[in-house]
C-alpha cells in the first residue's frame, strides 16, 4: 500500500484524492461520451455541470455525515470550529450517496429526475470504484482479519492479514456499472436502471459490511450501511 503517490516530486499527493479525482474525471468523461443522441433532456455541457455539482455535494455530504456519526472523537477538543472539523473529517459514502441524488434533483425537473438518474448514477458508481481503491492504497475501510492468500497487511493499522474490502468493493462497483450500463442501453422504462442496479449494489454492499470492521454500528448485529442504501 501506498499512502502517498509519486513521492519526492513536486506533485505529491495522497493516494485516495488522487484516485478520487481519477474517478471523477472518469466518470463524468465517459458521462458527456457516451451521453444518447435522442430524447435525452440534458445537454453534454449539462452533464459535465451536474456532474461537478453531484461531486461538490458529494463531498459536502460524505463530510457532514462523517462528522455526526464520530461526533464524540470532535467534541473532545474544546472550540474546535465547524470549519476545522470538516477540514479533519473523513468521508461517509452514505451522505456522499444521499448528496448524489440531491444533485441531480437540484439540476432537473422532478418529471425527468428518473431518466437523468437512469444515465447518470452508473458513472457514479464508476467514479466510485476508483475512490475504493484509493481507500485501499490509504490503508483505510479494511475488513477483519482472514487466512485467505489475498489478506493484506494495512501498515500502521493492522499487524496481521485482513479482507481487502476496499477492493471488494471496487470490484462490485465494477459489475454494478457494467450491468446498469447494459440494461440502460435496452431502455427500459424510467426508474429500472436505477433500482435495478441499486438494489444490486445493496444485496453486495451488505455482504461486504459483514467483513468491515471500521463501519457505525446500529446495534450488535448490523451496522449503519447495511441499515441503509448504500
Amino acid at each position: 500500500m501506498m499512502k502517498y503517490l509519486f513521492l519526492n516530486t513536486p506533485f505529491q499527493i495522497l493516494s485516495w484524492y488522487f484516485f478520487v479525482l481519477l474517478g471523477m474525471v472518469v466518470g463524468i468523461g465517459l458521462a458527456v461520451i457516451k451521453r444518447p443522441e435522442k430524447d435525452f433532456p440534458v445537454t453534454r455541457g449539462g452533464i459535465f455541470a451536474c456532474g461537478l455539482l453531484m461531486f461538490c455535494l458529494a463531498i459536502l455530504g460524505s463530510k457532514n455525515l462523517y462528522i455526526l456519526l464520530y461526533w464524540d472523537s470532535f467534541s473532545v477538543e474544546e472550540g474546535l470550529s465547524w470549519t476545522r472539523m470538516f477540514a479533519d473529517a473523513g468521508y461517509a459514502s452514505l451522505g456522499a450517496f444521499s448528496f448524489y441524488l440531491l444533485g441531480i434533483f437540484m439540476f432537473t425537473k422532478f418529471r425527468v429526475i428518473l431518466k437523468v438518474a437512469d444515465y447518470a448514477i452508473p458513472f457514479t458508481v464508476l467514479a466510485q470504484a476508483f475512490t475504493k481503491i484509493g481507500c485501499f492504497f490509504a490503508g483505510c475501510c479494511y475488513g477483519k482479519p482472514t487466512k485467505l492468500p489475498w489478506g493484506v497487511i494495512c501498515p500502521g493499522e493492522t499487524e496481521v492479514p485482513v479482507h481487502p474490502t476496499q477492493i471488494y468493493s471496487s470490484i462490485y462497483l465494477l459489475v454494478v456499472f457494467f450491468f446498469m450500463r447494459s440494461l440502460y442501453k435496452k431502455t427500459p422504462p424510467p426508474g429500472i436502471t436505477f433500482f435495478s442496479g441499486m438494489l444490486l449494489y445493496s444485496v453486495l454492499r451488505f455482504l461486504n459490511e459483514s467483513l468491515r470492521v471500521d463501519s457505525v454500528s446500529l446495534n450488535d448485529k448490523i451496522t449503519l450501511s447495511q441499515g441503509a442504501i448504500p
